[in-house]
């Protein structure tokens, strides 16, 4: 667990363990490291996913894809599949993220546990993957699952951590672990997408 730090071409866990060095499309934090995008040579539209820049999870065209604990899930047209090849959720969604049992599904104002189980239902302002499930900020609450409350107050952006929530405020990052805080200030922005994941 920590940080991944792009520096260049090289992908640091907690800025010393080299995670992967080499050229990239984009890429995601993962519970194993880092999820590695890189294009086809032969098309411009496939793309290989790779864990850590050496094993292929997926390798083919897909509108949208997540880390998962189990891989990575892919999206194609109304399917969200894990690795590309297992069936995951067929049918209508507003949005979805990973869940570290599957997948959650938005439909209107609904979250459903691989497309069946109400997670929650009514208005919410935001909401994002979690490795103990999802988080969902509702007014100035951010809550695991829909039931726990991991933090109450202001804050400009928040961000899912293993250990729970980072918010940030202003130029100030707390972390909060299940309504305990630890401050960080003088890092680099974990919010930047393209240098730093937090896994």
């Amino acid at each position: 667990e920590g940080i991944v730090i792009v520096d260049n071409k090289k992908f640091l866990l907690n800025g010393s363990e080299i995670l992967y060095e080499g050229n990239f499309e984009d890429w995601r934090s993962h519970p194993q490291g880092v999820v590695i995008i890189k294009q086809d040579n032969n098309s411009p539209f496939h793309r290989s996913i790779l864990l850590n820049g050496r094993e292929l999870l997926f390798k083919g065209v897909c509108q949208r894809w997540l880390p998962h604990p189990s891989g990575v899930i892919v999206q194609i047209d109304d399917e969200l599949l894990l690795n590309g090849n297992i069936l995951l959720y067929k049918g209508k969604f507003d949005d979805w993220h990973c869940h570290p049992e599957g997948i959650v599904v938005q439909l209107d104002d609904e979250l459903l546990f691989n497309g069946k189980i109400l997670i929650w239902k009514g208005m919410f302002h935001r909401w994002a993957s979690h490795q103990n499930g999802i988080i969902i900020q509702y007014g100035r609450k951010l809550l695991l699952n829909g039931k726990i409350l991991l933090f109450e107050g202001n804050f400009d952006e928040w961000q899912p951590h293993s250990l729970g929530v980072v918010i940030r405020l202003r130029e100030e990052f707390y972390l909060y672990t299940y309504n305990k805080e630890q401050k960080w200030t003088g890092l680099v922005d974990p919010f930047e997408e393209c240098g730093l994941g937090i896994t």
